[in-house]
């Protein structure tokens, strides 16, 4: 079958999936099936509140109320037999964002002895090169070799980026299957605590949401049936598969051309600078001639995060003056009581998180997001205007 063949099945094919998807949604939502409070939060791909909820699970002392029981199933799926053996769970302690020094730990757990876990959360930021040396160095020396065990835990079970493997022990797990698999054990623990079992089984719905594990049996059954039917109908969904993973041609395609326009415009003078898109999150900047490569305004993400902000190279920052100009005059606009800022940042702010829904309306057919955007550099312009950096 010829590649214009199977661009002329692909529409067809997609209204037929259409149309089954639209009669499981509302099937859900006769019996409140679509219904999950993490998602209605917002609790996406924000890294700290996922390790939160981990946290609050694994923690003895949880309000859950069953004690060690789900830190303990924890243990026995994946931790070496010397913490399975030797682990204290009765005086076991669990933090998040633990301070070592140079870095924090997402999730530390440990017990009166110094038998320790260390969980790395990466929902969708992949991590600096060389985090997990850093925390195996840290805990070599707190804890001493044997006692300690480092997850790196992904979506999708992803290796951390790191300098050298050699002689660095940390174990992948992921979402997608190995943190399923214990919440399926936590809902079977705590099948006597209905609150607390249909929490868990919420979560494990909105995990399954992350990695794209949501469809509901039935539904997939009849997706791979419409599929399976003919050659060309799978070669049409090997297309439209091969077509989504090219996501960022989506912000070529829409958010670019806007914000292209937006930036040159006579008054702004501005350069736009598109880096990458997914799903997710999109990356860009815009520099100036008058900022003199000393600066320029930053959209990225960090930690499962979307950022905004003036970003600076430390090794050749703005000046002081400068940056107290820019501050006050923030404050004053947007009525702040406190300027975020690192080094890197000398003012930064969180964006909000982009999803599916957020790209069809807000970008593809809306321009919700684009406003959203050009009204925080508008803001950051006005700060800046005038200042010799």
């Amino acid at each position: 079958m010829s590649e214009t063949n199977i661009i002329e099945n692909i529409q067809p094919l997609l209204n037929e999936i259409s149309e089954i998807k639209k009669r499981h949604d509302e099937e859900l939502d006769r019996i409140g099936g679509r219904f999950n409070i993490f998602r209605v939060c917002g609790v996406n791909h924000y890294e700290n509140t996922h390790s939160k909820i981990l946290a609050e699970f694994l923690n003895p002392k949880g309000s859950h109320g069953l004690k060690s029981k789900f830190l303990k199933s924890f243990i026995e799926m994946f931790c070496n037999s010397t913490l399975k053996q030797s682990f204290d769970f009765g005086g076991a302690s669990v933090k998040t964002e633990h301070y070592i020094g140079n870095g924090r730990l997402d999730i530390l757990i440990k017990d009166k002895k110094g038998r320790t876990l260390i969980i790395e959360n990466k929902i969708h930021d992949q991590g600096r090169v060389g985090q997990v040396e850093t925390y195996d160095n840290f805990a070599k020396k707190e804890y001493g070799k044997g006692n300690y065990q480092i997850f790196y835990l992904t979506l999708y079970g992803d290796k951390a980026p790191v300098q050298n493997e050699q002689n660095l022990e940390y174990d992948c797990i992921s979402y997608k299957t190995d943190i399923i698999a214990w919440l399926d054990k936590c809902v079977e623990t705590a099948s006597d605590i209905p609150v607390v079992k249909e929490t868990i089984v919420q979560y494990i719905k909105h995990v399954k949401y992350l990695t794209k594990q949501n469809m509901t049996t039935d539904e997939k059954k009849e997706f791979f049936g419409v599929l399976s039917r003919s050659k060309e109908n799978l070669q049409s969904a090997q297309l439209i598969s091969q077509a989504y993973n090219d996501f960022y041609t989506i912000a070529s395609e829409h958010f670019n051309e806007m914000m292209k326009k937006f930036a040159n415009d006579k008054d702004k003078g501005l350069t736009y600078h598109y880096e990458w898109g997914n799903e997710f999150n999109i990356q860009f900047y815009l520099t100036h001639p008058d900022w003199k490569e000393k600066c320029w305004i930053q959209f990225e993400p960090y930690k499962g995060d979307n950022y905004y902000g003036l970003k600076n190279d430390p090794q050749n920052p703005i000046s002081e003056k400068a940056k107290k100009i820019i501050h006050e005059r923030l404050k004053k606009s947007k009525e702040m009581d406190d300027i975020d800022e690192t080094a890197k940042w000398p003012f930064f702010e969180k964006l909000r998180n982009l999803d599916m829904d957020i790209w069809i309306d807000d970008i593809v057919t809306g321009d919700e997001f684009f406003k959203e955007c050009t009204e925080k550099i508008d803001s950051l312009l006005s700060a800046m205007k005038g200042i010799e950096f």
